[in-house]
């Protein structure tokens, strides 16, 4: 009786949906990351506006374009980013951040996204950045 208690305890257990869900990319030296960016924008994400899909781990969002400071796009581009940073991106914003991207195009998506994901966003507040990592804060002395 006990091995059927426990069995289906077991059985139990295993048919509760449980999702994690986490990524994790490779750190990249910085000037590997600004030769790989064919496009290094500072600007805004709007999260209020509808976001564009992709297979990949990535939604597209627009993103008011400040200045830019390699490549050529208009005021507003579509930039991807990962969909599980969304949250922390936009509290950030509310406080007044606004981000440097330094975008890539991906076959999986149909919009620029950043190199190798949080490589590729540095996040600012005014003019100085918010970034605890030397090697982020170096991608701006190349």
């Amino acid at each position: 009786m006990r091995r059927y208690v426990g069995l289906l305890i077991i059985v139990f257990l295993c048919s509760i949906p449980l999702q994690v869900s986490a990524t994790s990319y490779e750190k990249l030296d910085p000037q590997e990351v600004v030769d790989r960016a064919e496009v290094i924008v500072i600007g805004t994400y709007d999260f209020d506006r509808r976001s564009e899909g992709s297979e990949f781990i990535f939604d597209g969002y627009p993103f008011d374009v400040e200045a830019v400071l390699k490549g050529k796009v208009g005021e507003e581009i579509t930039a991807g980013i990962d969909r599980f940073d969304v949250s922390w991106a936009k509290d950030f914003q509310e406080k007044g951040g606004r981000f440097m991207l330094l975008l890539e195009n991906i076959p999986e998506a149909d919009f620029l996204t950043p190199v190798v994901a949080g490589n590729g966003m540095v996040q600012l507040m005014g003019d100085t950045v918010q970034e605890e990592s030397e090697e982020k804060i170096s991608i701006l002395n190349l």
